[in-house]
């Protein structure tokens, strides 16, 4: 159980970062769509270069996911990092509540993802399901192959920033 303790708070850690950095740019309003996918994307590649050794850094419960189904990691491991990703993120929007009291739409509801007005629920699941699936095939094929995995790492960083872009919405 020792062993499965420093990479479950890498993951936290990681997930609370990316929370907390992403959901603070959104609720400060003035970084704009660019801005806030930037924010994601450098706090994503920090966590990948400095949490990747530990854990991996999966920093959202879907890759761990894909991973799990795709045998890449155990399914306690996988339960671990669950539980240690979803504490992490729930940490980080109560110190988002602490640092912004006000979570409405003046605060872009600290970071909680909107549809545009013009997309249905059904619409906003389907992108989400298909940004979802090209960011776990990123990273899922990051583990195949040696050679390609500091690229791999830029992908993983791209991916992300891409979906944050596509569901990023103020509401004023």
């Amino acid at each position: 159980m020792a062993g499965v303790m420093k990479p479950s708070v890498a993951e936290l850690m990681g997930t609370f970062a990316l929370t907390l950095i992403g959901g603070a740019v959104i609720a400060n309003g003035q970084a704009g769509l660019v801005g806030v996918a930037f924010a994601h994307g450098v706090t994503l590649m920090v966590m990948i270069y400095v949490l990747g050794g530990i854990s991996g850094a999966h920093v959202n419960p879907a890759v761990t996911l894909g991973l799990a189904l795709g045998k890449k990691i155990r399914w306690l491991i996988a339960a671990l990092y669950w539980i240690a990703q979803f504490v992490g993120a729930s940490i980080a929007g109560f110190v988002l509540l602490i640092i912004f009291p006000d979570p409405s739409a003046k605060t872009g509801f600290l970071g909680t993802p909107t549809l545009a007005s013009t997309g249905s629920p059904f619409t906003g699941i389907f992108i989400k399901v298909i940004f979802t699936f090209f960011l776990v095939l990123v990273v899922f094929l990051r583990f195949q192959t040696f050679r390609f995995r500091e690229l791999a790492r830029w992908a993983v960083i791209h991916t992300h920033s891409s979906a944050v872009q596509q569901f990023t919405q103020r509401k004023e």
